[in-house]
């Protein structure tokens, strides 16, 4: 282009750079090229009255503001991000909204309802009946919300679009919370200036003044994130009761009421803390004696219990006394109602049971003593009965064997019969055999079934479990491998055939009369757990290895792990219970004795391991 006043022009172009911005510059740096071929048209075909255009335009430089308006925003990373996440679940909540509006009408058609009219209750009523469940923890049962129940809400962006944030405590990450803990310092130093005032007024606090929390409790750590929407941690909540404690112990407390109770709830009333459980009416016989009438349940049997108070400790059962109708067991499940309560021997029992064994007519019983005590005590001792399960009924039921099993859950135990052959028949696993059914652990603790048929021998009463507590888990599976081979025949049970076959797999030939004193050593028939009980039995009272070496090395001066036959003779007769030597002479003849020097440390662990056998 050629155009005429040149530097006019860059010298407009520098002072419209030095005020506007580039985009701004380019379009009057255009609007002026375009005046300029315009004007120049026009002088060349100018007549009469036409005023030629002027050169340089009176153009004002435009504002800051107007200039900072049409800039572009640019969005930090922290709000993308937020943004982004707010995207992702609102794309999300609409899924999830949408389904569960059509579950809702599919359900409403199911039941019968107004698709438009079902409420939350009509909805939780339709779950529980479709989806009955028995599971004791309630978040395990089935449930249908609403997504904004069940999905936790995000948190709304605590920054502007530049990444400033608008809480002074936004990198304390816990925001919300410190602003809680900031205004319960304020309010607290707020109450505590006031009481001063009126202290210099001379007017003191009244009890009116100061909040009553009763019946009211601090909220959970739970609760108090799901209000904040923030992690809280035991030592941020140990810190947040602390300061509402201090907060409502002041005396003008009553002034921050709203404050206060905004993470406060109340407590369940009485009668749902007694699980609705109703309490029987207090009647008067003939003689003007106080009963109560409960019905007791146990399974699917009942039991009507008449409880008279102010009595002698009398019990009746379908007319019987006592003991003429319950084991001792039963009649101390019946007496645990008055044990809880400490009234034993305060009232009298009449009770008619229908069904049922000894143990569920005992329980119907303590099921309705229980219930009909609650008409005489207090709503602490009512407490008490129900921590202990004894105002529920208990509806529990016997499990049926199933095929194939030995009982409901019990399995068989499975072995290899051809690898068992095996290990017995291979002579280099003999003494390892030989380990666990020694002579002398035999001799101490075993016995049979043989002949039981012929005698008419009553079967022994299997032992109680309490005995696997004596034993780790490890000298439990020890001993079960050990029975394993001594059964012989796999039948679960020890006889006098199973150790015969077992001796002969050794090698050995034991007599009759050997079996027959290990068999008498048991009352009855031997399963594992009578097998475990015999050896714990033996084992009653009886010091580990290491308390016994230590016991004859404080003897051994040079702990050297051997002690003068003679020194130790003379201890033995000399000293504590003073034996003869005739006993001594019995324990040194198959005591570890050598060269006259006494080896206490083989001979500790003969006490607990047995002697091993020369042979082997």
């Amino acid at each position: 282009l050629h155009m005429e006043n040149e530097s006019i022009l860059f010298l407009e172009m520098i002072y419209i750079f030095s005020n506007f911005s580039m985009t701004m510059m380019n379009r009057y740096v255009v609007k002026t090229v375009r005046l300029k071929m315009i004007s120049r048209r026009l002088n060349s075909v100018a007549g009469e009255g036409v005023k030629e255009l002027p050169d340089k335009l009176n153009i004002q430089p435009l504002s800051k503001s107007f200039v900072s308006s049409r800039k572009i925003v640019q969005i930090s990373k922290a709000m993308a991000a937020y943004l982004k996440s707010a995207t992702d679940r609102k794309i999300k909540m609409d899924i999830e909204i949408e389904k569960y509006e059509l579950g809702k009408r599919h359900l409403a058609n199911m039941m019968g309802f107004d698709a438009d009219a079902i409420t939350k209750e009509d909805i939780d009523n339709a779950i529980r009946y479709l989806f009955p469940s028995g599971l004791f923890s309630l978040k395990s049962r089935p449930i249908m919300k609403h997504p904004d129940e069940l999905f936790p809400r995000i948190k709304s962006a605590e920054f502007d679009t530049d990444g400033r944030p608008f809480h002074f405590l936004f990198y304390t990450l816990n925001a919300s919370f410190y602003q809680i803990m900031f205004d319960c310092a304020e309010k607290t130093d707020a109450l505590q200036r006031y009481e001063d005032a009126q202290l210099r007024k001379g007017k003191f606090s009244s009890e009116e003044a100061h909040f009553d929390t009763t019946g009211t409790q601090w909220i959970s750590r739970e609760q108090l994130q799901t209000m904040l929407s923030e992690n809280v941690s035991e030592v941020q909540y140990e810190r947040f009761l602390s300061a509402m404690n201090h907060l409502t112990d002041q005396s003008y407390s009553l002034r921050e009421k709203d404050f206060i109770m905004k993470f406060r709830r109340r407590m369940c009333d009485e009668a749902t803390t007694l699980l609705t459980v109703s309490t029987p009416e207090i009647l008067y016989d003939e003689w003007n004696r106080k009963y109560a009438v409960a019905v007791g349940k146990r399974r699917k049997h009942s039991a009507t219990v008449k409880l008279y108070a102010n009595g002698t400790g009398k019990f009746s059962v379908d007319n019987l006394e006592l003991c003429d109708f319950f084991s001792q067991e039963s009649r101390a499940v019946m007496l645990t109602p008055f044990l809880t309560a400490e009234c034993l021997g305060m009232y009298d029992v009449i009770a008619e049971t229908t069904g049922g064994g000894e143990s569920t007519k005992a329980g119907a019983v303590r099921h309705g003593i229980a219930l009909a005590l609650c008409a005489f005590v207090s709503d602490e001792t009512k407490m008490k009965l129900r921590l202990n399960g004894l105002l529920t009924w208990d509806r529990r039921r016997h499990e049926r064997k199933k095929v194939a099993q030995p009982g409901a859950r019990k399995k068989w135990t499975w072995y290899d019969k051809a690898l068992m052959r095996q290990f017995q028949n291979d002579e280099e696993n003999k003494s390892t055999f030989a380990v666990f059914v020694s002579v002398d652990c035999l001799q101490q603790g075993m016995a049979s079934r043989v002949n039981r048929k012929g005698l008419n021998r009553k079967r022994f009463q299997r032992a109680t479990s309490n005995i696997f507590a004596m034993f780790s888990q490890a000298q439990i599976q020890e001993f079960k491998e050990a029975f394993n081979m001594i059964d012989q025949n796999r039948d679960g049970f020890i006889d006098k055939e199973d150790l015969h076959d077992m001796f002969a797999s050794l090698g050995k030939d034991v007599s009759d009369d050997i079996l027959d004193s290990m068999i008498n050593e048991s009352p009855g028939t031997i399963n594992f757990t009578v097998f475990l009980t015999l050896f714990g039995e033996k084992m009653t009272g009886t010091d580990p290895e290491e308390v016994i070496r230590n016991a004859f090395q404080c003897f051994d001066e040079e702990g050297t792990g051997y002690i003068k036959e003679e020194y130790l003779r003379e201890l033995l007769t000399t000293m504590g219970d003073r034996y003869t030597n005739e006993q001594v002479d019995e324990l040194f003849k198959d005591a570890p004795i050598k060269n006259n020097f006494f080896n206490y440390v083989e001979f500790a662990r003969m006490l607990k391991h047995g002697a091993v056998d020369k042979d082997d």
